[in-house]
């Protein structure tokens, strides 16, 4: 059947996974759309920005601006491809101003991670199905324990709000994935039992048949 779908993620999700998905679905029977606000490599739509944690995604890191209610039409003037600066790339259209009722656990330096807002603000289609592909950039640039917390806290934030999108949205979280090389590996055995484990927990703790893990 047809089917939307938002990819959303880092430099990995850029790097064509939108078109990869894309392929798939249609090798399995489905017509998709694939939608977003980044023309992501491979030609498909999509939110995968290189360098982007977590952290980002959610405002808890404030170095890349949000776009303020009103700036709709300035983002979607700019670059849509990743890199641009100024470009799409370097604005978090994701976020809004916190108000009064909302989930104060969820809101950072006075703004939250509004899934419906932003499709709404620009125009894109409720997908079916959001991929979320995170936490490598929160695992190679943070400590241990800060890498845990943010996709915890990013987790936490993004998954319900994408929910609260559409009662038949489904989210596929994907696992994090470092470079196969000595470092990588290194890397490996110090923070991905515990970021897997964390992605496991949190799955497991909201109980939702709409919410699944996605062993990449």
């Amino acid at each position: 059947g047809v089917i939307k779908v938002l990819c959303l993620g880092d430099s990995i999700t850029n790097r064509e996974v939108p078109a990869r998905v894309k392929a798939k679905l249609v090798s399995m029977g489905y017509t998709p759309t694939m939608v977003g606000t980044m023309a992501n490599d491979g030609g498909e739509w999509g939110e995968g920005r290189g360098s982007w944690e977590y952290a980002d995604f959610i405002g808890m890191d404030t170095s890349l601006p949000a776009v303020p209610i009103g700036g709709e039409a300035a983002y979607l003037a700019l670059v849509a491809t990743n890199g641009s600066n100024p470009g799409r790339w370097h604005n978090n259209p994701f976020l809004r101003p916190s108000v009064a009722g909302d989930d104060p656990t969820r809101v950072y330096s006075g703004l939250i991670f509004d899934f419906p807002s932003y499709l709404l603000r620009f125009g894109v289609p409720t997908p079916d199905l959001v991929m979320v592909q995170l936490g490598t950039n929160d695992i190679n640039l943070r400590s241990v324990d800060q890498a845990i917390a943010q996709i915890n806290a990013g987790m936490a934030t993004m998954i319900p709000s994408i929910l609260s999108a559409s009662p038949t949205i489904r989210v596929g979280i994907g696992l994090p994935t470092l470079p196969a090389t000595t470092n990588g590996h290194g890397t490996w055995r110090l923070y991905m039992p515990r970021a897997i484990g964390a992605i496991l927990n949190y799955v497991a703790g909201i109980a939702s048949s709409r919410v699944d893990v996605v062993p990449t």
